[in-house]
């Protein structure tokens, strides 16, 4: 098998070191088509959105829903967790508190760090537009057994950070 040739690249399938066989290919492909529906309902449904008149981009809500499932972080925490630059979460964090979202604070066990946690808007956010917006994947989820959730939830952490490992420990936000 050579070179084969798309429309936005030439990709050999050549079989060589290092290469994926033409088995492990269609493996793949089979799997990413599998995810796509996913993939498309989560950027459709994480769209921006309006709150007291600031626009929440998709960076926002994953911000906000990593603070759902963690509760009070600092700041330096939630970058490693969401695999973005210091400086982003920075700003991210300084939008979402000063609507009220997010609250920040000096840590006081340490004082150059800044721990953030949920504003007093951040309980009807949630509510109003994350629950809403994410309605049918909860759905979808909530339709698994408990062994079914547990295992895709321990794959889709092992592909992450297979991922984050094949991209080479960069920063998935530059």
């Amino acid at each position: 098998m050579g070179p084969v040739k798309t429309e936005a690249a030439v990709v050999d399938t050549t079989p060589a070191s290092g290469r994926q066989s033409e088995d492990e290919l269609n493996s793949a492909v089979s799997l990413i088509l599998a995810m796509m529906p996913v993939v498309r309902t989560m950027k459709a449904r994480a769209g921006s959105c309006q709150v007291h008149g600031v626009s929440i981009t998709p960076r926002h809500m994953q911000v906000l829903m990593q603070i759902l499932l963690e509760g009070q972080v600092t700041v330096s925490e939630l970058a490693e967790q969401l695999r973005l630059s210091l400086a982003s979460i920075s700003l991210i964090v300084s939008q979402l508190a000063a609507i009220g979202l997010l609250e920040r604070h000096e840590d006081p066990l340490d004082h150059r760090r800044t721990v953030v946690d949920r504003g007093p808007e951040y309980r009807r956010f949630v509510a109003d537009v994350l629950v809403v917006r994410f309605q049918p994947l909860i759905g979808a989820l909530n339709a698994l057994t408990p062994g079914e959730k547990r295992d895709l939830d321990h794959l889709a952490h092992l592909l992450s950070s297979k991922l984050v490992a094949a991209l080479d420990g960069s920063t998935l936000d530059e």
